[in-house]
């Protein structure tokens, strides 16, 4: 939630990202992710404090607006790049759900979807749990999936682009 000078980042600074990677260094990246865990800004997350909100009152509805001025500059510096996102850490479960306001807003902006996945805290990771957990990992796609659907999101990737049996 800060660039390297510690201060907010812009549109610009994505843009600037984008362009150092693939026009001066040509390093050729593909994919670029807008935020990581933005469900998580409101509560935890502060520089100074992780156990503080990083973004008091964020909402889907500021992601999006985010989203937007990010992607929009950084496919004006490289339009063959693909957003993945919104890479959420928990909060696409029923009555939990920013996944669906997300889609719906600024699905478009998305190339792959992409949610995280740790099912157990650390105390209740053990072998069996783990493997016992292969029909909630399928329910967790096939719930995704439907919200994608709904969200008129369905053609895209769905990525779980972080995952553990531990979080």
């Amino acid at each position: 939630l800060a660039d390297e000078s510690g201060m907010p980042p812009t549109a610009d600074t994505a843009a600037n990202m984008v362009a150092y990677a693939n026009l001066t260094k040509g390093y050729g990246v593909h994919y670029f992710a807008i935020g990581n865990e933005p469900d998580l800004y409101a509560t935890q997350g502060s520089l100074t404090n992780s156990a503080d909100p990083a973004i008091p009152g964020y909402t889907p509805e500021q992601y999006c607006a985010t989203a937007r001025d990010f992607v929009t500059a950084m496919k004006a510096v490289d339009p063959s790049i693909q957003i993945v996102g919104p890479d959420l850490s928990w909060h696409y479960v029923p009555g939990n759900d920013w996944l669906s306001p997300i889609l719906t807003d600024c699905g478009d902006l998305f190339d792959i979807v992409a949610i995280h996945r740790y099912p157990f805290s650390q105390e209740q990771a053990t072998l069996e749990r783990a493997e016992a957990d292969a029909a909630a990992f399928a329910s967790t796609i096939t719930s995704v999936r439907a919200l994608m659907t709904a969200a008129g999101q369905a053609t895209k990737p769905l990525a779980l682009t972080e995952m553990n049996v531990v979080y």
